[in-house]
């Protein structure tokens, strides 16, 4: 893990707009940027993207994005969603047709993709 796309989806109406990308140095997470954002915005939920392979089996790095979320969801008393997150970027490429979007662009999608599975429940 070198990024983390970071995206909000507003509690009024319902849009995801992306915010920053925020470096992990060494695999390590700015505490300090991910605290800021959390007591700025005070969400309900985090929702995780999940980099699963292809096939659908779990890699090292989704085992990886487990551990943040669940270490996240216990630093800051939230609850944590997991959300595939295979062929965001790809996605994130396409709406915006720049060959390297930003990491918080994956993050919008992987928002949208959240937002979609709250509306069909």
């Amino acid at each position: 893990m070198r990024h983390i796309g970071v995206a909000l989806v507003t509690k009024a109406n319902h849009i995801a707009i992306p915010l920053k990308t925020i470096d992990a140095k060494r695999g390590q997470i700015d505490h300090a940027q991910v605290d800021k954002l959390v007591r700025d915005h005070a969400p309900d939920v985090l929702v995780i993207g999940l980099p699963l392979n292809m096939n659908g089996s779990m890699s090292t790095e989704t085992k990886h994005a487990r551990r943040l979320g669940q270490h996240l969801g216990n630093r800051y008393d939230l609850p944590v969603t997991y959300i595939d997150e295979r062929l965001t970027t790809r996605e994130a490429i396409d709406r915006n047709e720049n060959p390297n979007p930003d990491h918080s662009l994956a993050a919008l999608v992987i928002a949208d993709s959240w937002l979609v599975g709250q509306h069909s429940e």
